[in-house]
């Protein structure tokens, strides 16, 4: 195993598991294989085509973490939503039905 330089990590030690245990590590395998095969220009099928420009046209690039969602959020936060105190029963009341109506849905539907 190579040696990393753990100057400026976080205390906690890192984890590594393998891809099969993380679904994440695995939509990330998949992209860069075809990545790999877009830049080899290999042929692949047209809906991994598709997939493949989807994610080049619409993707970001950004780091994955709380800090990462934290900041790119954080534009819509601040200028879009309303602060919390302005936002009246009502809207509260409806914000909560909406909740409700989609935590149902998900309790009903799991994946």
């Amino acid at each position: 195993m190579p040696n990393f330089d753990m100057t400026d990590m976080p205390q906690n030690a890192p984890t590594f598991v393998a891809g099969d245990a993380c679904v994440g590590l695995e939509l990330v395998d998949i992209y860069l294989w075809l990545s790999k095969k877009a830049y080899e220009q290999k042929e692949l099928p047209p809906q991994l085509t598709q997939l493949l420009y989807f994610q080049i046209g619409e993707g970001e690039t950004d780091e994955v973490s709380m800090n990462g969602l934290a900041k790119r959020w954080q534009y819509f936060f601040d200028r879009v939503l309303p602060p919390i105190e302005d936002i009246s029963e009502e809207q509260q009341k409806m914000g909560r039905e909406i909740f409700s109506t989609e935590e149902a849905q998900r309790i009903r539907y799991p994946k």
